[in-house]
C-alpha cells in the first residue's frame, strides 16, 4: 500500500487504481491475522483541500491552515471514540474466539 509521500507523485490513473484496491482488497485482522475477504476497508475520499495542497510545495494559506486545526481539533475526540469502541469490539471478539477454541 502506497504511503502518503508516493501519493502526491501517482498520476491520476495511478491514483485512482490505487484508491479502487483499497476499497475491493481483502484485509488482515491486525490482531489475528484472519482475513476479512467479505469485508470492505472502505476509506473516505480525500478531502479537496488536502487534494490541491499535494499537488504543490506551496506554504498553505491562513485559511488553510485554519482548516486544519479545525479538522485536527475536531477529529481527536472522534478518533479517542473510535479507539473506545474498537478497545470494546476487540475485547467481545476475544471471548467468542476462546469460546471458539474451548469447543475446538
Amino acid at each position: 500500500m502506497a504511503d502518503l509521500r508516493s501519493t502526491a507523485s501517482l498520476t491520476q490513473r495511478e491514483y485512482s487504481d490505487l484508491k479502487h484496491s483499497r476499497l475491493d482488497m481483502s484485509h488482515n485482522c491486525s490482531r489475528c491475522g484472519v482475513t476479512c475477504a467479505g469485508i470492505q476497508l472502505v476509506r473516505p475520499a480525500p478531502d479537496p483541500e488536502i487534494e490541491a495542497l499535494l499537488r504543490t510545495n506551496l506554504p498553505p494559506s491562513e485559511a488553510q491552515e485554519a482548516f486544519f486545526r479545525k479538522t485536527r481539533r475536531e477529529g481527536t475526540p472522534r478518533l479517542a471514540e473510535l479507539e473506545a469502541r474498537i478497545a470494546d469490539a476487540q475485547a467481545k471478539m476475544d471471548v467468542l474466539l476462546h469460546e471458539r477454541d474451548n469447543l475446538v
